[in-house]
């Protein structure tokens, strides 16, 4: 006996492709893989329905804010992470622009500066724009949890461009404190739901993760010792 089953998935339009059997094992497998949505589909979301290069960029900081609280790599490290006009001692640095997006605080009580540039993936970081977050992060604040003047400890730039100018690349380089650089690849590879994260759920449900197989399936599956398979492709 021989089961049919039909996989749909979104990205691309292609005719449906048959691609032969498949066995117990490798079904019981499929079914516990979660669908994600990628990173690049969520860009693309921002392009379409954004109202202006602001409001993009408002989202793609929210969007970084909660990868940064999703991510255990990070998440683990953070006991907050701010957007930059939610950081209790913005007042300290005056003025609109001051090329901090997010402020992160480590569970040790450090602080780290962080900028989030939502560019198309061709675009070319320039030394200007880099020079304006090195200087702002260099600056000394007051610790709104004791008064004390501290400084940021480490600094991050986040974007959406793998390419860095020679200029903006040599600016970042031998900085007191470091730059970490999180681009494009590390972001499509980071083990987080970004549909999930969109919504504004951060966490543990927001983390790549199986689904368990239930036992209804697993008797349909022992019923039937080869499937056809055959997956179906959608426009997003």
């Amino acid at each position: 006996m021989r089961g049919l089953l039909l996989i749909s998935c979104t990205g691309i339009a292609v005719p449906p492709i048959r691609i032969g059997r498949m066995s117990h094992a490798g079904f019981l497998w499929l079914l516990t893989q979660e669908p994600m949505k990628s990173f690049q589909s969520v860009l693309n979301t921002f392009q379409k329905y954004s109202f202006s290069e602001r409001d993009k960029g408002n989202k793609f900081e929210q969007l970084m804010q909660g990868y940064l609280q999703t991510d255990t790599k990070y998440s683990n490290k953070f006991a907050h992470v701010w957007l930059w006009n939610n950081f209790p001692s913005k007042k300290d640095f005056g003025g609109k622009d001051t090329g901090i997006d997010l402020v992160a605080q480590t569970h040790e009580g450090d602080y780290w500066a962080i900028q989030c540039k939502c560019f198309q993936e061709d675009a070319i970081i320039d030394k200007p724009a880099v020079d304006s977050f090195l200087a702002t992060s260099s600056r000394s604040f007051i610790d709104a949890e004791n008064g004390r003047s501290v400084k940021f400890t480490q600094r991050m730039w986040i974007s959406t461009t793998n390419n860095w100018g020679g200029g903006a690349d040599e600016a970042i380089k031998n900085q007191e404190p470091t730059v970490i650089r999180l681009g494009l690849n590390e972001l499509e590879d980071a083990p987080v739901d970004w549909a999930q994260i969109e919504k504004g759920i951060t966490g543990a449900k927001s983390r790549k993760g199986k689904k368990k197989v239930k036992e209804h399936q697993i008797i349909a599956i022992n019923n039937s010792p080869q499937y056809e398979v055959i997956i179906e492709f959608q426009n997003t």
